[in-house]
């Protein structure tokens, strides 16, 4: 609808490769948390977007944060339709975090693309949550 905001990541003719980040603001952790999002594609060729959690994130540079991979999450791809919202499931992130942790992390969904190696697909990540 026209008044839906959703964040879009995409590689264009001349980047030889690129990442980018979107980056929750800081959650405060408790047992149980559990995320879910929405993701679509457009012009599938590559399968380049990934959700991460950190629990030193400073901010400003992903490259300098440590960052687990969060398996389980359905991300639109190759079989979905151009441009339809695909849910991401309920997905846990206990297992993402260190045992026993307790304090602060952060949501990172990684774009990754590369138009010299045709790695450009178009993503979209919208309706994020984490309770």
């Amino acid at each position: 609808a026209g008044s839906d905001f959703y964040a879009e990541a995409s590689t264009v003719s001349f980047d030889s490769g690129n990442e980018m980040w979107l980056v929750t603001p800081d959650v405060i952790f408790s047992s149980g948390m559990q995320l879910s999002f929405s993701s679509a594609q457009s012009n599938w060729v590559h399968n380049g977007l990934t959700v991460w959690v950190s629990t030193d994130f400073n901010g400003s540079n992903a490259a300098t944060a440590n960052w687990t991979q969060v398996n389980g999450a359905t991300i639109a791809g190759q079989a979905d339709a151009g441009g339809a919202w695909v849910n991401s499931g309920t997905v846990p992130l206990d297992s993402a975090l260190p045992s026993g942790y307790t304090g602060n992390f952060v949501i990172g969904f990684k774009y990754a693309g590369n138009s010299q190696t045709n790695q450009t697909t178009i993503y979209r990540i919208d309706n994020v949550q984490v309770n």
